[in-house]
C-alpha cells in the first residue's frame, strides 16, 4: 500500500513539472517588430508610432518611435495618445456584434426603431431603410462625411 502511495505521489510530482506552461521566448519577433515599426514610420512619412503585443490583459512587449510632438522633439512613447480617426469603426462594430450575439438587436432592425430621436430620411425614394447591417457595412446611403473637420 505504501508503494502505491508514493507512486501516486510521484506521478502527481511528475505530472505537475509537465503541465506547466513553457513561456515562448519571442524576443527575436520583437526585434523584428521594433524594425518594423522604424521602418512604417518611415514609408508613411508619419511623426511617431507605438504599437504593443496583449495576451490576456498582460502587455508581453511595447515600443515606439519617431517623435510625439515635432515642434517639442518629443520622443514617441507606447503611452503615447494619438488619434485613432478610422479604427474607431472597428470598435463600435465590435460592439455592435456583442450586442447582437447578446440577442440586444438585430442586423437589420432599422436605425430609426433603435434610435428614437434619430430623424434623417433617406434621399432617394428607391432606397432601402437605414439599419444595423447597412450602416456596418456602409451601404446605408448616408453621406461619407460630416460638414465638419475632425
Amino acid at each position: 500500500m505504501k508503494n502505491y502511495y508514493l507512486l501516486t505521489l510521484l506521478l502527481l510530482i511528475v505530472s505537475a513539472a509537465f503541465s506547466q506552461k513553457k513561456k515562448t521566448d519571442y524576443s527575436d519577433a520583437y526585434r523584428i517588430i521594433e524594425v518594423w515599426l522604424d521602418a512604417q514610420k518611415d514609408y508613411e512619412v508619419l511623426p511617431g508610432i507605438s504599437a504593443m503585443v496583449i495576451q490576456d490583459q498582460e502587455i508581453l512587449w511595447s515600443g515606439a518611435s519617431g517623435l510625439a510632438n515635432i515642434e517639442l522633439n518629443v520622443n514617441s512613447e507606447p503611452s503615447t495618445i494619438y488619434s485613432i480617426c478610422s479604427i474607431s469603426k472597428l470598435f463600435t462594430s465590435v460592439a455592435i456584434m456583442k450586442l447582437y450575439d447578446e440577442g440586444k438587436l438585430r442586423l437589420d432592425d432599422k436605425v430609426g426603431d433603435l434610435l428614437p430621436w434619430y430623424d434623417l430620411d433617406q434621399k432617394f425614394a428607391d432606397s432601402w431603410p437605414i439599419t444595423v447591417r447597412t450602416l456596418l457595412t456602409h451601404s446605408s446611403g448616408l453621406p461619407r462625411e460630416a460638414n465638419f473637420p475632425y
